[in-house]
């Protein structure tokens, strides 16, 4: 998915502990955005990131799904995506993270099958591809990605968050 096309059907959303809800997963152009996001998508000209005309919130616990994924055939899948970062990397507390769900039971239940990236964080130097094999416990089942992303609630660090572009996953023989 680059993002470029019509609505590709992905949804946002927070976890209920975060009542101030001031970061948001945005569909749409960085260029204009914060000084150290993006000045463009990987593959122009939308990406989804994190506030993206603005620095993301503290105590913030957001997260982007994708749609379904039917993995009931795969023998195994690789996610690849990708990123550009711009967040607090002290002691991981502003961070994204990767899971995998089992989308039989989306929305109303959250089942995690497994964890493909737990500690996202840092600085990148403009985009840079993230891969990574899906965790076996995806295998067979029909799933949903969730970038998921997380601030603490110090306001010193001031930064642009978490862009993703150009998201696929592939399987053997693919």
């Amino acid at each position: 998915e680059n993002f470029d096309g019509a609505d590709p059907g992905w949804t946002t959303g927070f976890d209920a502990l975060d009542t101030d809800m001031n970061t948001v997963w945005e569909l749409g152009d960085p260029v204009g955005g914060p000084v150290t996001a993006p000045s463009a998508a990987n593959s122009a000209p939308n990406c989804y990131g994190t506030n993206l005309t603005e620095n993301y919130g503290i105590s913030s616990n957001t997260w982007l799904r994708t749609p379904n994924i039917d993995l009931t055939a795969a023998p195994g899948a690789t996610l690849v995506f990708q990123q550009w970062l711009d967040m607090d990397e002290f002691d991981n507390l502003d961070r994204g993270m990767v899971r995998v769900l089992d989308a039989s039971v989306l929305p109303g239940t959250v089942t995690e099958l497994g964890v493909v990236q737990a500690n996202i964080t840092g600085f990148l130097d403009g985009w840079v591809a993230f891969s990574a094999e899906l965790p076996a416990a995806a295998l067979g089942q029909v799933i949903s990605l969730e970038f998921g992303f997380v601030s603490d609630g110090d306001d010193i660090f001031d930064a642009s968050g978490w862009y993703i572009d150009d998201v696929i996953v592939t399987m053997p023989g693919s």
